[in-house]
Formats: C-alpha cells, structure tokens, sequence
C-alpha cells in the first residue's frame, strides 16, 4: 500500500503487546509510519522498535492489576483486568483514533477489546481493522470455547450451546454496556447492545492465528481472515546474559518452567518444577520476572533469570511447562517441543484444550500440579515417538508460513479499498 499513518492500539500483558510490537516494525520496514499507543510498562519496547509510542494507560493501575489476587480467579479475573486497564483505555483510545485520522490517511489496527476506537469509528468511520491473537475471542456454537469455570460438555445440542452463548453474551453486556453506552452517549451516540459483536471492526478481523489451530467456524463474523502466529518476542534486540549463554551452550537435555510476564501465582508452582526436574535428573530453567516464587538456594543443575527470548531458548530444550499464554504457546509450537500447560485465567483454558487436540502436550490443573506427575507426564512425553513427529509437524507448518508478510497483504488489500 502507499505510504500510510498506522495507529496501532493494544492494552494487555506482554504476551498480548510484544506480537503488536513486531507488526509495528513490519509496517516501520514496509515504509509506513507508525505510532503504537499501550501501556507506558511498554514504552521502552516499543521505542526499540522504532516506534512513536502514545501512552495509553499509567504503569501503577496496570502493576496493581496483574498483582491482584483475584486477576486469576475464574470469574472475577476479567472484571480486575477490565476495571484497572482496558476500560480506563478506552476514553483516551477514542481521543487518540480520532486526533490520528481526523487529517486522512491513517489505519487504525486495534486490538480487542478497543471499544473506544468502534465509538471513534461509529463517529466516523475510517480504516479500522480489529486483530485477534487467539481463537479464543470468538465465540461459536460448532466449536466451544474452554473458558474459566463451568464448561458445556462438548457433545451438548446445539439448540444448548445456543442458548449457553447467548447468556454469557447477556453476562458480559451487563458488565461492559454501562460503561461504553455512557461514553457514547457524551458523543451523542445511540447505546449498544450485544457489545462482543458490534465492539470489532465491521470491515476486517484479522486473527493472527494458523487455521489448524482454531478454523473459522460456521457462525464466525464473514470478515474474518487469519494470517498466522507473528512469533515475535525481541530476539533481535535482545543479548543475552553470559550466565545464560554458557547454560544453553551446554549440550545436555534441560527443560523449561514458566508462568509468563505476569504469574503471579504461586511459589509451589517453581517447588514443584524443581523437584520434577530433580526426579528426572535434568536440568532446569526457570524464568519469571521476580524472585519472590523462586526457591532458595535452588539445585546446582537449576538456573533462574527474569527474561530470555523463547525463540532462542525454546528450540534447545527438551521441553516447557507453562500457563498457555498464546505467546509461549505458539512459540514452543514453533521450537517443536512438547507441552504441559497450567493454566489459570482467561484466554489459556482454550489455548490448553487446544494443545491436547494436537497430541503435543497434557494439561493439568495448578491443584494436580505434584512433582511426581509432573516428570512422569513429561517423561512420557519425551519419550513418545508420536509425540515428537507431530510436535516437528507443526515447527514445520509454522516455518513455512510467513505471517507477518500475510498480515501486511491483508492491511495492503483492505487499505486499498480506501
């Protein structure tokens, strides 16, 4: 496409940031400019990139966030992240979308939930295309999704699963309607309903997500077009430290255990990886960003460190554990390594069950989560000629993809409509 303005909008952790990230400096390469507008947590990240970053949300609102009990419970969970982050965005995201294309020129590509920036469209409508990371975000009858909490049984009627969609859509209206129908009644907008529809751009979503890892279904929006995991995680501006480049400059077998950028959770999660690692005689990496789950002194073949790149640790392990985030999920895909998933909260559930279908890892509840099963499940794993074969056949599928230039063709052909 010619040379463009690109608002890119997203709140949310890490996981859901860095792959924005990357498609920021995919369109940076292709000629464009591009802001990003996102948390300041992620003001360095995005400057790296070469990006001009719009803060989006404050640092402190968004720590207390992840740090909260209840961001993993269940059911509260949604309502801490939606409290403390993406509703005190979504003001700001509406100013910020409007400023950006009130000269012309400029796509805005949002990630959801960025209800301001359908306010901003439904004001006046310009390029907006909505970009989901996960399956998850789509709900449909023909494939349900595994939510936190009470599931349907898969083989339920049809005329159930109906009606089951139906009231956790009237569920989540009662939650996010007040807020949003207030905010468009000060632009002078009519009220909303059925917010998990009408909140995407009506025009384009694109789901940065292989095909056979969740298909379109059925009762999809007709928009929708998938492009692909992006696999971005800032290897490229990222050196490694000395301890752990001779860690993994070592031949012998280790695995890898982590909660991702915001696990709050719990020490017995890391006790436990430990003492599996131990019964199994191999080495272990533990990474999350704070100390204080970390046990002390740990075992001379165990090493922690805040942060390293999965696309550089990941393809020499033997394989991870971790809580299903879609951006370690799609990583370890593409290191070709098995899986066992703990998820806790949101989106991971689904991105877990998903990983049982494709027979490259077990998933276990953080209450089943004992060492001795955990190295039996891992040895089992390793172990598995099937395991392995299907675990390279997805490493191969995702190498053979490129999607990022897919994702741009997608913004390229839309953008050209315009």
């Amino acid at each position: 496409m010619a040379r463009r303005r690109c608002l890119i909008i997203s709140v949310g952790t890490a996981g859901d940031t860095l792959p924005y990230v990357g498609l920021g400096a995919a369109l940076r390469s292709a000629g464009h400019d591009v802001a990003m507008a996102t948390n300041e947590v992620f003001k360095a990240q995005v400057e790296r990139a070469g990006l001009h970053f719009e803060k989006l949300g404050d640092e402190k609102p968004y720590l207390e966030a992840i740090e909260h009990p209840d961001f993993w419970h269940p059911i509260k969970g949604m309502a801490v992240i939606g409290d403390r982050v993406f509703l005190p965005a979504m003001e700001k995201s509406l100013e910020l979308a409007r400023e950006y294309t009130s000269a012309g020129n400029t796509l805005v590509i949002a990630a959801s939930p960025m209800f301001g920036v359908r306010i901003a469209y439904d004001l006046r409508p310009f390029p907006f295309v909505t970009l989901h990371l996960q399956p998850f975000y789509f709900a449909s009858a023909h494939e349900l999704r595994r939510a936190p909490g009470p599931n349907l049984p898969t083989w339920s009627p049809m005329p159930i699963k109906r009606a089951y969609l139906r009231f956790v859509a009237k569920l989540g209206d009662g939650y996010l309607g007040p807020p949003i129908n207030a905010l468009r009644a000060k632009q002078g907008l009519a009220p909303v309903n059925k917010i998990g529809q009408w909140g995407d751009s009506p025009e384009l979503i694109l789901g940065l997500f292989p095909e056979w890892f969740g298909g379109p279904q059925p009762d999809w929006p007709p928009q929708v077009r998938l492009t692909g995991f992006p696999l971005y995680d800032q290897a490229a501006s990222t050196e490694l430290s000395e301890e752990l480049a001779a860690f993994l400059a070592d031949p012998s077998p280790f695995l890898v255990f982590t909660l991702g950028s915001i696990a709050s959770a719990t020490r017995r999660f890391f006790e436990e990886s430990v003492a599996a690692s131990q019964i199994l005689g191999c080495r272990a990496l533990l990474l999350t960003g704070t100390r204080t789950y970390i046990p002390d002194p740990l075992p001379p073949n165990v090493r922690h460190f805040e942060f390293a790149p999965f696309s550089q640790v990941l393809p020499r392990a033997s394989a991870v554990v971790h809580h299903a985030g879609i951006g370690t999920t799609s990583l370890a895909l593409a290191a070709g390594i098995p899986q066992i998933t703990v998820p806790f909260g949101h989106d991971q559930f689904d991105n877990a069950a998903r990983l049982e279908r494709l027979k490259v890892g077990k998933s276990l509840r953080m209450p089943q989560y004992r060492a001795s099963k955990v190295a039996g499940i891992l040895k089992s794993l390793m172990e598995s000629g099937e395991v392995r074969a299907r675990c390279q056949d997805y490493k191969a599928r995702l190498f053979s993809q490129k999607p990022y230039e897919e994702t741009l063709r997608a913004l390229e052909e839309f953008a050209a409509r315009h």
